[in-house]
């Protein structure tokens, strides 16, 4: 999913074939899906709207790449570039993001537990190290982090 939002933009269907991103893309092999798939555990809490910010970083630091190297689309990128990018757009998700998500979970519990038992339990333990209560200040008092 990840790997279509990078290469559709807002305007149409598809990038240009001969835009720079595209370009750097195929020089680096990112337009090969099987590229992909190994960051599918770090994508699987993110919503849609996540997918599409984690796809504006990449294309924002591609960009930035492309002008650094003189307006050339044929350089490497580093290995961990996409894997930098996706944990970019992991630091934005919130932690109201995540108790919506075990309100969901529990939703789901709730109504469909014999269909889904499966995703639900596993949904539910990739939840469960992620959520944070949050801290309660005493009325009137602001406590120093």
């Amino acid at each position: 999913m990840l790997h279509r939002a990078i290469l559709h933009s807002k305007s149409s269907n598809l990038l240009h074939e001969r835009s720079p991103i595209d370009e750097i893309m195929q020089f680096n092999k990112l337009t090969d899906i099987k590229h992909w798939s190994k960051y599918t555990e770090m994508l699987k809490l993110f919503s849609n709207s996540q997918i599409l910010d984690a796809a504006k970083i990449i294309k924002i630091k591609l960009k930035q790449l492309y002008m650094i190297n003189g307006k050339s689309s044929r350089f490497s990128l580093a290995d961990d570039f996409v894997e930098t990018c996706i944990q970019e757009a992991q630091a934005q998700i919130t932690a109201q993001d995540i108790l919506t998500l075990k309100k969901f979970l529990l939703e789901c519990k709730s109504v469909q537990m014999g269909t889904f038992a499966k995703r639900i339990m596993a949904l539910e333990a990739e939840l469960e190290p992620k959520i944070e209560e949050p801290k309660r200040n005493p009325i009137g008092f602001n406590r120093k982090n």
